[in-house]
């Protein structure tokens, strides 16, 4: 699977006032189906490297999808999923998956005991060099004997913030970074944040 780099580079001027105001970054990746999750927060420094590859995990969790409420996963595939196949989650894990004509990632919700659960992807990603654990990048929720079908894309925005952790239901803001867009030919993006405002591209000379 492809692996991509994003470098954020901050303006030392810029950095100690985020900084000194308890402000941390996040990081919101994109996908249809569902709501979006900050995939990670984190204290940025002048310079920041994230990397990740196309490996995404369906995860299960009971908490309702609600503007501020942290997803806490509670089962999740135990490999990689792969696209065109759906999940079917019972007995509070998932089986393998089955092929499917549709494309994505799709989940059948066959936990009978729960009239809803909440079901998303779930990605890994490397953050200045210490590898975090998987965490949801959406959210739906899906009534028992429903199936969802997840797209993600590999598009990200960010978003300077004092109230958003990791897992946490998104609601967009004006305060974002414009969006960050990955594919084939484009590996490696570099952003930077200046004077109040994001740059494409590293900082001003």
């Amino acid at each position: 699977m492809s692996t991509y780099v994003l470098n954020i580079d901050v303006a030392s001027s810029d950095l100690a006032t985020i900084v000194g105001s308890g402000q941390q970054l996040s990081i919101i990746k994109s996908a249809a189906g569902g709501t979006p999750v900050s995939w990670v927060t984190f204290t940025p420094f002048e310079n920041n490297t994230i990397t990740w590859t196309e490996d995404y995990y369906l995860y299960a969790s009971q908490t309702e999808v609600q503007a501020s409420a942290t997803i806490q996963k509670l089962s999740q595939t135990a490999g990689i999923a792969n696209e065109s196949q759906v999940y079917s989650f019972s007995n509070s894990v998932f089986s393998p998956g089955s092929p499917s004509t549709l494309e994505g990632y799709l989940v059948q919700n066959s936990m009978t005991m729960y009239n809803s659960l909440t079901f998303g992807l779930a990605q890994g990603l490397t953050v200045n060099g210490t590898a975090q654990p998987t965490s949801p990048i959406n959210a739906q929720v899906l009534p028992r004997g429903f199936q969802a079908q997840f797209i993600p894309y590999e598009t990200v925005f960010l978003v300077f913030n004092n109230t958003i952790v990791t897992s946490q239901v998104y609601t967009r803001t004006t305060s974002e970074s414009d969006e960050i867009t990955f594919g084939p030919g484009t590996s490696t993006q570099t952003v930077s944040f200046s004077a109040g405002k994001w740059l494409t591209g590293p900082l001003p000379a």
